[in-house]
């Protein structure tokens, strides 16, 4: 083999590399035996004593070191782990991993468990607090059936011994379910008037239902008509009510309801409350008659916390020369509604 390639083969230096360190280690081991041989017994005895001492010195203060980084990184490690198990706790809740695997019921429940626990200190339901009256009327609507649009239009003329109103009410109501049953319950009282059949002061002219498609139209304006019941009351106020019932479809349905009524000529006041939640609603109620002008107000929660300084505007009335207009611009809960005055031109707005 030739010079070169002892250089460069790898064996041949691992060989040459392993004699050097041999020899090195042989020599280190060879002059500290001498110097072992040299050293006096006595002198040994002290310095192996003063070795003893630093090196134990440096095995306490190396431990100690060792000791409090290792305690360091356990609490570091319990920490993290604790802030890992918060994030896994809040990912499994709010990302709805776990919410996922129980029902609506059990939910409910959950919320009324957290419910009780914010606003019932004392451990138990408070039946005169103004939050279990709130929960008890109002919550129970909101799996319920409820108005998407609510639209009434009015069309009165004042004559010279009554007053007629053609009112047209148009509503899209939204069921949650399949095929639910849905009571539309209507009541009112109306003045007796000297040579008007009762019958006559209200009168349904016409009732229909149609789907969202507008392709199902069902007439019960018959049905109806059967169902109101009229009493003449003992105070001279005549009353009616019906209640219909529609199966409702799942998702929009829509109701058209026109009826007349017939009131005396001093009775210029119109009111309406709704009664069931509406997300939009409004009010339109025009003039038919010279010399006459009309007023209107809506009235809700949310427009008197804004007249003390809170909430914001709910209701917006328009005002033309024969008509008012009053338009919510948010929900609307049950008992909330609208009021409307009919005056002369003579009165003072007032």
């Amino acid at each position: 083999m030739s010079k070169d390639g002892a250089k460069y083969n790898p064996s041949v230096q691992n060989i040459k590399r392993r004699s050097l360190i041999t020899i090195a280690l042989g020599s280190a081991a060879i002059l500290l035996g001498v110097i072992v041989e040299n050293i006096d017994v006595s002198h040994l005895q002290q310095i192996i004593a003063s070795l003893i001492n630093v090196s134990s010195g440096v095995l306490i203060t190396g431990g100690g070191i060792l000791l409090a980084i290792g305690i360091g990184a356990i609490c570091v490690d319990f920490f993290s782990y604790v802030d890992y198990a918060k994030k896994i706790l809040e990912s499994v809740v709010v990302e709805k991993r776990f919410l996922d695997t129980i029902d609506d019921n059990e939910k409910k429940e959950m919320i009324k468990k957290l419910e009780d626990s914010i606003y019932y200190k004392s451990g138990h339901e408070e039946k005169n607090s103004l939050f279990y009256r709130i929960r008890s009327i109002i919550l129970p609507y909101i799996d319920e059936c409820y108005c998407k649009q609510y639209r009434m239009h009015i069309d009165c003329t004042v004559h010279e011994m009554y007053i007629e109103k053609i009112i047209t009410r148009m509503f899209e109501i939204i069921s949650p379910d399949y095929e639910k049953t849905f009571s539309l319950p209507f009541s009112t009282d109306c003045e007796a008037i000297d040579g008007i059949e009762n019958s006559e002061l209200l009168k349904i002219v016409r009732f229909t239902y149609s789907d969202a498609d507008g392709k199902d139209i069902k007439d019960f304006t018959d049905d109806v008509r059967k169902e109101i019941e009229i009493t003449r009351r003992d105070d001279g106020k005549v009353s009616f009510e019906y209640l219909h019932k529609l199966e409702l479809k799942k998702g929009a349905n829509h109701i058209k309801v026109i009826t007349k009524t017939i009131v005396p000529h001093y009775d210029t006041i119109y009111s309406h409350r709704i009664m069931i939640p509406c997300e939009r609603y409004s009010v339109n109620f025009s003039l038919c008659s010279d010399g006459y002008k009309v007023d209107g107000v809506g009235y809700s929660l949310e427009e008197a916390r804004y007249s003390i300084g809170g909430g914001n505007r709910n209701v917006k009335v328009e005002k033309y020369a024969n008509c008012c207009k009053v338009v919510f611009q948010n929900w609307v809960l049950p008992g909330e509604g609208c009021v409307f005055a009919i005056r002369d031109n003579s009165q003072n707005s007032n």
